[in-house]
C-alpha cells in the first residue's frame, strides 16, 4: 500500500483530551463507589484527605464528605467529556467535507450547522437520504447537547422559551443526578462513534476513510463505563446518595 503523504488535517485535538477526561471519570468513580461502599479504610480516608486522625466529632463527620465530592467531580467530567466529544465531531465533519468535497461548496457550507453539512456531504456523494438515519439522530442529539450546554441549559428545559421561563419558572420534576449524567455520557460517546463511523464509510478520500486509534479507544472505555453504569448506578437504590 502506498504511504500517505498528506496533506494533513491540523486541529485542537479534543480527542486526546477526552481520552485524559474518562481515566479522570474512571478515577472519581471508582473512589466514589468505595467511600459508598465503606470499602475505604478510615485511615485511607484521612491520607485522601489530609485530615488528622484526632477521631472527635468533627473529623468524623468531616470524613463523610468525600462521597458527594467524588459524585460531583464525576458529573463535571461526564459535560466535559460530552463537551469534547461534540467539538471532536464538528471538527471531524468539518475535516471530511474539505477532504472530499469540492473547494467551491466547501467555501459555500462551512457556517452551516453540522447536520445540514453532512446531509448535503451525503448528497453530493450519492448516499442514501441522510435525514431520518440512525446516525442523523445520533448527529442531532449531540448538536441539541452541545447547544443547550453551550448556553447555559439543561437538557430538561423548555425549547425556544424565554430566557424567564427557561431559566427561572421551569421547574423540573428532578434534578440531574450522577445516574442522569453517565446514561446521558453513554449515549453521547456511542453517538460520536457512530457518526465518525458513517463519515468513513461514505468517504472517497483515503485520509478520512480509516479509523481513529484514540476514537476506538475511547469506543472501549465507553463499554467499560457502560458496564459499571449497569452494575453499579442504574439500579442504584438510594438515588439522593447520586447528587
Amino acid at each position: 500500500m502506498k504511504e500517505y503523504n498528506g496533506p494533513y488535517w491540523r486541529s485542537n485535538a479534543t480527542i486526546l483530551t477526552t481520552t485524559q477526561l474518562v481515566d479522570e471519570l474512571f478515577h472519581y468513580l471508582s473512589k466514589w463507589y468505595l467511600l459508598k461502599e465503606d470499602k475505604m479504610s478510615q485511615e485511607d480516608r484521612y491520607t485522601t484527605w489530609n485530615l488528622p486522625a484526632t477521631g472527635n466529632e468533627l473529623t468524623n463527620f468531616i470524613i463523610q464528605l468525600p462521597a458527594p465530592s467524588y459524585s460531583h467531580r464525576a458529573k463535571n467530567t461526564c459535560d466535559l467529556i460530552m463537551l469534547m466529544c461534540a467539538i471532536f465531531t464538528e471538527d471531524n465533519i468539518n475535516m471530511f467535507i474539505v477532504f472530499n468535497i469540492d473547494e467551491s461548496i466547501v467555501n459555500s457550507i462551512e457556517r452551516m450547522n453540522a447536520i445540514q453539512k453532512v446531509e448535503i456531504a451525503s448528497a453530493i456523494l450519492k448516499q442514501p437520504k441522510f435525514k431520518g438515519t440512525h446516525v442523523y439522530k445520533c448527529l442531532k442529539e449531540i448538536v441539541e447537547w452541545r447547544n443547550n450546554y453551550a448556553h447555559g441549559k439543561e437538557m430538561d428545559m423548555p425549547k425556544q422559551e424565554t430566557l424567564k421561563k427557561t431559566h427561572i419558572e421551569h421547574k423540573p420534576q428532578k434534578y440531574p443526578n450522577l445516574k442522569d449524567k453517565i446514561a446521558k455520557l453513554i449515549d453521547i460517546i456511542n453517538d460520536t462513534y457512530s457518526v465518525s463511523e458513517y463519515l468513513s464509510s461514505i468517504s472517497t478520500h483515503e485520509y478520512t476513510s480509516g479509523k481513529l486509534t484514540d476514537l476506538e479507544q475511547l469506543h472501549e472505555n465507553n463499554k467499560m463505563i457502560k458496564k459499571f453504569y449497569d452494575k453499579f448506578i442504574k439500579n442504584f437504590k438510594d438515588i439522593d446518595d447520586l447528587w
